[in-house]
C-alpha cells in the first residue's frame, strides 16, 4: 500500500503560506462604505492632524489654569465669561487672565485659554461670573492637535485587513475610496457518486451534497471570492475537465471528496496530472483530515487543496489550514477561552486531534463537554460551542485538564 506523504499542520501551513505569495494581486478601489474586511494595498499617511484643533473633553469652560491656583470649595476663583463656544464653530474672543468662556465637549478652545475645569466645579452667579472652586494644570482636559493621529506619520500599513477600527480612522481623515486588493478567487467542487443538489429526488443509497455550501461560505468569510460550484461524480475525464476549467480563471481550486486511497479516490493522480509543480502533501498528521491533498502549479499560479469528503473533516481541515493562512498577517489560532474539560477525552497519538466541545458556565468556572461523532456528521459542529486540539505527543486528557477552547464562529 502507498504510504502518504504527512506533513504536520504547522508544515502544512508554512508550505500553502509560500504558495499563496506567489499568487499575483490585483489591486483596485472600492468606496469607503465598502471596503470592511478588504486587504488595505498600499501605507496609508496621516494627511493633517487629527484632531486639528484644540479640543474639549468636557462640557465645561475653558480658562488659564494659573488662574486657578489656590482654588478650592472654601475660596473659589471668580472669573468672567466671555462668550459661550457652539461646537463645530470657531471662538469669537481670545481668552486673557480673569476671564473664561464656556466650551462644550468636542468644541474648541478659543485662543489664550490652555485648560479646562468641569462644569460640575463651577458656579454660575450671572449670565457673565462664575466661580471656579478646583485648581486644574495646563491641559486639563484638553485633546490637542495631532493628539489622535499626527500628520504625516504612517496609519495603516499594507496588507491591513480593514476593520471598523480601520474605516472609522479613515473616515476621520476624510479618506472617501480606498485601495485595495482584489480578494483571490476560488472554486469549490465536491465529488462524488453518491452525492445529490438539495432538493433533487434520491434513492435511498443517496446524499446531498452539503459541503459545497458549506465550504463556499467559509471561502467567503476567509476573504475568497468563489466563482464556481461544482457538484461533479467519481468520472476521472469530467473531474480532470472540471479541474482544468477551475484553474484557468481561479487562485484556488478547493475539491473536496476523493482524497484517500480508495478505488475512487481520484484526487491525487489528478492533482499531479494537472499542475506542473506536483503534489507536496497528501496527508495532514490531524485528526479529522489526514487524506488531504496539497498542491501548487506554478505556471498558473493556483493552489490546489484536496480535502476529506466527510463533511466536518473537510469543514475542520480549512478552518485550521486554509483559513488561518489567508489571515494578513497569517494566524494559526483564533481567540480562545480558557476551560475546563468536563471528561476523559482518548486522542490519536501522532497526530493532532480536533475535537468540537460545548461550553457551559458551572458558575465556577467554563466547562468544556466533547461532542463525539464520526467526522461525516454535521450534528457535533451543529452543537459545538468551539474546538480543542490535543497535542500530537498526548494520547488524551484527564477531566478537570485546563483546555483552551477556539470559538466556532456563531
Amino acid at each position: 500500500m502507498k504510504l502518504l506523504n504527512v506533513l504536520t499542520l504547522e508544515e502544512a501551513r508554512t508550505r500553502l503560506s509560500t504558495c499563496i505569495r506567489q499568487i499575483p494581486r490585483r489591486k483596485t478601489s472600492v468606496p469607503l462604505t465598502e471596503a470592511a474586511d478588504h486587504i488595505l494595498a498600499r501605507d496609508i499617511t496621516v494627511p493633517f492632524d487629527v484632531p486639528g484643533f484644540r479640543r474639549s473633553a468636557v462640557d465645561g469652560y475653558a480658562l488659564i489654569a494659573s488662574d486657578t491656583h489656590g482654588a478650592g470649595d472654601a475660596i473659589p476663583v471668580f472669573l468672567k465669561i466671555t462668550e459661550q463656544v457652539h461646537i463645530g464653530e470657531k471662538p469669537l474672543h481670545a481668552i486673557t487672565h480673569g476671564e473664561c468662556a464656556y466650551v462644550p465637549t468636542g468644541g474648541m478652545l478659543p485662543d489664550g485659554a490652555d485648560s479646562m475645569v468641569m462644569v460640575e466645579y463651577c458656579d454660575t452667579f450671572s449670565d457673565s461670573d462664575i466661580a471656579v472652586c478646583q485648581a486644574v494644570a495646563t491641559g486639563n482636559h484638553v485633546v490637542f492637535p495631532g493628539d489622535d493621529m499626527k500628520k504625516g506619520e504612517m496609519l495603516l500599513p499594507k496588507e491591513t485587513r480593514l476593520r471598523f477600527q480601520e474605516i472609522g480612522a479613515l473616515a476621520a481623515m476624510g479618506i472617501t475610496s480606498v485601495p485595495i486588493y482584489e480578494p483571490y478567487t476560488a472554486t469549490i467542487i465536491s465529488t462524488g457518486n453518491e452525492l445529490l443538489p438539495p432538493a433533487a429526488e434520491r434513492n435511498i443509497a443517496q446524499i446531498y451534497d452539503s459541503n459545497t455550501y458549506a465550504l463556499s461560505i467559509q471561502a467567503e468569510h476567509a476573504g475568497l471570492r468563489v466563482l464556481h460550484r461544482h457538484l461533479v461524480p467519481d468520472d476521472r475525464d469530467l473531474l480532470r475537465q472540471t479541474l482544468t476549467s477551475a484553474m484557468a480563471d481561479s487562485d484556488f481550486v478547493i475539491l473536496s471528496g476523493g482524497s484517500s486511497q480508495g478505488k475512487q479516490d481520484l484526487t491525487e493522480a489528478l492533482f499531479h496530472e494537472v499542475s506542473d509543480s506536483g503534489i507536496y502533501a497528501h496527508g495532514l498528521a490531524l485528526k479529522p483530515g489526514k487524506p488531504t491533498v496539497l498542491a501548487w502549479d506554478d505556471a498558473g499560479k493556483t493552489a490546489l487543496i484536496g480535502l476529506p469528503g466527510h463533511p466536518a473533516a473537510a469543514s475542520i481541515v480549512f478552518e485550521l489550514l486554509v483559513s488561518r493562512v489567508l489571515k494578513f498577517p497569517p494566524v494559526f489560532a483564533e481567540p480562545s477561552l480558557s476551560a475546563v474539560l468536563s471528561v476523559n477525552i482518548a486522542s490519536s497519538p501522532g497526530r493532532e486531534t480536533c475535537v468540537p466541545v460545548r461550553l457551559t458556565d458551572s458558575g465556577e468556572t467554563l466547562l468544556a463537554t466533547p461532542i463525539l461523532g464520526p467526522s461525516g456528521l454535521w450534528s457535533p459542529l451543529v452543537r459545538a460551542d468551539g474546538y480543542i486540539l490535543i497535542d500530537k505527543n498526548r494520547e488524551g486528557l484527564p477531566a478537570g485538564n485546563a483546555v483552551e477552547v477556539y470559538l466556532l464562529e456563531r
